[in-house]
């Protein structure tokens, strides 16, 4: 899965949790505290989420965030995919042990992602991608 399929589906997940809520963009973008067009180009998969985002808008959802990850057929946690990646981030033991718990629960899909948070290589806080 690319990137750019997982923010797609991503932003359809967004989409249907905030229908079945029963709220609208514009009263999701002011609890969130960004422009509705923000949570436009999240639903459409045109804008990047960041891990502080996708907090602030399961909050706004009173969901959790693990919720809003896309969950894709045979796409199940495994321990062995990310307990490389994680023993080498620059993090001290126990932000290791920490993301690598969070991670178990976590579809294959979406380590990467939450990785690239974790190191600082992911998306700035507007969803731009990070150079």
């Amino acid at each position: 899965m690319t990137t750019d399929q997982f923010y797609v589906q991503f932003g359809e997940r967004l989409r249907q949790v905030r229908l079945a809520a029963g709220i609208t963009q514009e009263t999701l973008a002011q609890r969130t505290r960004v422009a509705r067009t923000t949570i436009t180009n999240v639903e459409n998969g045109a804008q990047a989420v960041t891990l502080r985002m996708m907090y602030g808008l399961a909050a706004a959802l009173d969901l959790d965030p693990e919720s809003l990850l896309p969950h894709f057929a045979g796409d199940e946690p495994t321990r062995s995919d990310h307990s490389e990646l994680v023993a080498r981030m620059p993090l001290a033991a126990v932000e290791r042990r920490r993301l690598a718990t969070e991670l178990d629960g976590l579809p294959r899909n979406a380590h990467e992602w939450v990785i690239r948070q974790f190191s600082g290589k992911g998306d700035d806080e507007d969803g731009s991608a990070a150079k």
